[in-house]
């Protein structure tokens, strides 16, 4: 007999929030000490789980610091990122995405210092960089892109709107807020890229 939907959905919410404390667990020694100093047994014990735990949720190391980097939104729910690369309108898609990767480096700026430096965030990234390149030419195809702006320049804008480092250096101006950095960064992206600003969810997203 397969076992029952509620105990599955049960179980699936119980392994997301161990997923999440361990995380909570890896952010709060990288904050104190840097990647240098997180190992799985510390992470295990901060978090109060096995340390089979930790490798059958991450895998490795490397693969739970890549996760910090690039933890989602909502880590119950699909991934903000993949939603919005399947939107069908790349103006609305870039906005999505910006806002999303904005929300995304609010979370923890003190450790995601840290981590730049790392091989397993460098190489997500590079994969940040082929989402932002794959973007650009969907919005050159469709005539998106502001006039005198060639679709490498415009990439090159992007990519470096949307990086963490930026996020972070605009973040720092005195009396700017999370969300007037991520008007800051659209309305940048916006010299290179005539926008369209979702309602709703992306149309991917949605039923039917």
């Amino acid at each position: 007999m397969s076992p029952r939907p509620y105990s599955m959905e049960r179980r699936r919410v119980a392994v997301e929030k161990t997923r999440e404390r361990i995380l909570a667990a890896a952010r709060r020694l990288l904050a104190r000490g840097g990647a240098g100093r997180l190992s799985i047994d510390a992470v295990a014990r901060a978090a109060d789980v096995a340390r089979g735990t930790v490798y059958q949720q991450f895998g490795s190391r490397e693969r739970l610091i890549g996760a910090v980097f690039a933890v989602p939104i909502d880590p119950a729910g699909p991934s903000p990122i993949a939603v919005w690369v399947r939107e069908p309108d790349p103006q609305r898609a870039l906005v999505g995405l910006v806002e999303t990767f904005c929300r995304m480096w609010a979370i923890d700026r003190r450790v995601l210092r840290r981590l730049l430096d790392r091989p397993e965030v460098r190489e997500r990234e590079r994969a940040r960089a082929r989402l932002v390149d794959q973007l650009v030419t969907r919005l050159a195809e469709r005539g998106a892109l502001r006039r005198g702006w060639s679709r490498e320049a415009a990439r090159d804008l992007v990519l470096l709107a949307t990086s963490f480092a930026t996020f972070d250096q605009l973040r720092s101006v005195a009396g700017r807020t999370d969300a007037t950095t991520s008007a800051a960064i659209l309305a940048l992206v916006g010299q290179a890229v005539r926008l369209r600003r979702p309602s709703g969810r992306p149309r991917s997203d949605r039923a039917g």
